[in-house]
């Protein structure tokens, strides 16, 4: 869901208020970094709190890029104790890759760690303001993006376990300050929001001001433009999903692609990796899709990565998904009656089971180990009339070739007993003596072809 909202033009408690009740939001969450848009939001929302009657609280974020943030921290909790407002500070590590630069390094560790802070249907609050949506559009435009980067950033959207607002996007920073300054509230100038080095800050600092000196409307002008992008992109995205049909989620059949022309299968993908809630990623990338992995051999098993996912071929279908670990862990302790996190996602549960299984007793010894292949390995199935190598097994079921060195094994006094869950040991299994148990994978994400 993504929803435009008419922002009010000045900073106001009322309107604020009057938002907030539009979402079906169950709490409040600002965050606050102790700046000066961060700490007018925070104002606005704790006087329009009783309005709204939900509860309010705070998060702040320490990305322990400065040497003072750790009294920056220290400082948003002093606000939020002045303000009757309950604050959570979280530290985060800001790593950078080849695929992603600093600034938006700390964005996405900053938001990954408030999704995990943010409760069930509650509202996270940003003070993203009219200013810094001119130049997110700018900024994008000079990177080359198409709508979806043009669209800016929306009013209102889903976000994690509840929704995400930015109530101040129709106010001009100037606005904003004059508040803090009326209400004479504190704030944290960071230094680093001077340092050209940062896009941002180099087009904020350097190229508005005389774009504003030129063009004095160009804040509303740019904001009518990412609505139009926006506009357009829902249109693009409508008619993509028409064509992707049953393949919006989960694997996408190449037939589909092959009879579109190279722009359309292109909007076509980018719609497919964000429906499947992947970070599309650069034109780049979605070129070598396109020329490199829907045009390879029939044997080959090609794939392109980036920062936020990947996507790979098999069988005349592109997958998509999250980066896969290259190397997993053998476990020489393995527990069987234990919760298992898995390489892949979910959770391995023995459970009971009335068609057959592993007996209670031989679970509860020693000896056993959860394993990852290694190549070689055999196992004859329950109801199989001989053993049979993995390899073979694994081709015959259609297992997604990227996810066999990442299956669970697992082993008892170096007899393999079961293959994740979709094999048990013929000579492992008893049909009459329980209570008998096999293993279930909870939440196991798509490791066999469609």
């Amino acid at each position: 869901m993504v929803s435009f909202v008419e922002a009010p033009a000045v900073p106001d408690s009322s309107s604020i208020a009057d938002f907030i009740k539009t979402v079906p939001a169950s709490g409040l969450l600002v965050a606050y970094s102790g700046g000066l848009d961060s700490s007018v939001l925070l104002h606005l929302v704790s006087k329009a709190a009783s309005a709204t009657g939900l509860p309010v609280r705070a998060v702040h974020v320490d990305h322990k890029l400065h040497d003072k943030s750790g009294e920056w921290s220290q400082f948003c909790v002093e606000q939020c104790d002045a303000l009757g407002i309950a604050i959570t500070v979280v530290s985060v590590d800001v790593a950078t890759t080849k695929d992603i630069g600093p600034e938006a390094a700390a964005r996405d560790a900053r938001y990954n760690c408030i999704a995990g802070v943010l409760r069930m249907n509650e509202l996270l609050l940003t003070a993203h303001h009219l200013d810094d949506q001119a130049e997110t559009f700018l900024l994008q435009a000079f990177r080359g993006a198409g709508l979806p980067g043009l669209s800016g950033m929306p009013m209102l959207t889903e976000f994690s376990k509840g929704f995400h607002a930015r109530p101040l996007l129709g106010i001009p920073r100037e606005a904003l300050k004059a508040y803090a300054e009326e209400h004479r509230l504190n704030w944290i100038d960071d230094p680093s929001n001077n340092s050209l080095h940062f896009d941002r800050n180099y087009l904020r600092l350097q190229v508005f001001p005389g774009i504003l000196k030129r063009w004095p409307g160009a804040r509303q002008t740019l904001a009518r433009a990412t609505q139009h992008c926006s506009d357009g992109e829902r249109i693009v995205a409508g008619a993509c999903r028409s064509i992707l049909g049953d393949n919006a989620i989960g694997p996408l059949q190449l037939d589909l692609l092959a009879v579109q022309d190279r722009s359309m299968a292109a909007a076509l993908l980018r719609v497919w990796i964000r429906d499947n809630n992947l970070p599309v990623p650069s034109e780049t990338k979605i070129r070598q899709v396109l020329d490199e992995v829907i045009p390879a051999g029939e044997d080959a098993e090609p794939e392109v990565t980036w920062s936020g996912g990947e996507i790979r071929r098999y069988r005349q279908r592109l997958y998509c998904m999250p980066r896969l670990p290259g190397v997993a862990e053998d476990l020489t302790d393995y527990l069987p009656l234990e919760d298992t996190a898995l390489p892949l996602g979910g959770t391995i549960r023995w459970l009971e089971s009335d068609t057959g299984g592993v007996r209670l007793e031989t679970l509860q010894q020693s000896g056993w180990q959860l394993r990852f292949r290694r190549g070689g390995e055999r196992i004859q199935p329950a109801g199989h009339a001989q053993h049979r190598e993995l390899k073979k097994l694994f081709q015959e079921q259609g297992v997604l070739p990227w996810a066999r060195n990442l299956l669970p094994l697992f082993f008892h006094n170096n007899q393999l007993i079961a293959v994740a869950d979709l094999w048990l040991a013929s000579e492992a299994t008893s049909e009459h003596e329980g209570p008998l148990l096999r293993p279930v994978w909870h939440q196991r994400p798509l490791i066999i072809a469609k």
